[in-house]
């Protein structure tokens, strides 16, 4: 059996696009997060950094910024971090780790 792994807190998360433990603290922006993943050999990944009602193709709707909030709030702080089934508990735990350590006091 897998051993569960903590790496999210819905503390950690504000709809700033600010991350951390704290809202109020001065924390990682989701770019930072990027950056000192990709340094430590942890490649992530923005699945749609412009929502799908601001792309070009679907501008002639009419469709401007704040149509859809959410939309636009999860593309500015939901980052997808690596995970596939052959995926071992050591590998989880290894980018749980590394995240983490963004986030330490």
């Amino acid at each position: 059996m897998a051993k569960k792994i903590t790496l999210y807190e819905p503390t950690m998360c504000c709809s700033s696009g600010v991350c951390g433990p704290n809202p109020d603290q001065a924390l990682i922006s989701l770019q930072d997060t990027i950056d000192k993943a990709k340094a430590r050999g942890i490649e992530t990944g923005v699945y749609y950094p412009l929502p799908l009602h601001l792309q070009e193709l679907y501008l002639d709707m009419g469709l401007g910024t704040g149509s859809f909030p959410e939309a636009e709030r999860a593309a500015a702080e939901v980052l997808s971090l690596p995970i596939f089934p052959e995926m071992g508990d050591d590998q989880v735990e290894t980018v749980a780790a590394v995240i983490r350590t963004f986030y330490a006091a």
